[in-house]
């Protein structure tokens, strides 16, 4: 048995097919969870005082949290150009109308024509 593991390693102790070194970037742990209360805090903070446009570096605040993670949170759920209350009828009228015209799986295309609403917004509608 130990012959047959053996003859699968390579020359340098490894698996034959693995690197054994990995890459020379090291990849960060990610927290995929929930944002905490305090996490969104600190994200709000730090977005007015660097700019929407500066989450490469917003995200070095956050050492469980990526570029990406952090871009979503600000532009899905903590913008305050993002409206949350209960729809008008005018926006109702509107959905339907887009829904005609664009089909019923196109909800960012829609969303982008109803000022501060998201892509899930509509789609739940």
């Amino acid at each position: 048995m130990f012959v047959e593991c053996r003859s699968k390693m390579s020359g340098n102790g490894q698996a034959a097919g693995t690197s054994g070194g990995g890459s020379s970037k090291r990849r960060r742990n990610l927290n995929r969870g929930r944002w905490t209360l305090e996490e969104d805090a600190k994200l709000k903070r730090l977005v007015h005082m660097y700019g929407e446009d500066r989450f490469q570096e917003l995200a070095t605040h956050f050492p469980d949290r990526s570029e990406m993670q952090c871009a979503t949170r600000w532009s899905k759920v903590l913008s305050p150009s993002i409206v949350k209350g209960q729809w008008t009828k005018a926006e109702d009228e509107k959905v339907i109308q887009l829904v005609n015209k664009h089909g019923a799986t196109k909800w960012t295309v829609i969303a982008r024509q109803l000022e501060g609403r998201i892509g899930k917004q509509c789609r739940e509608r």
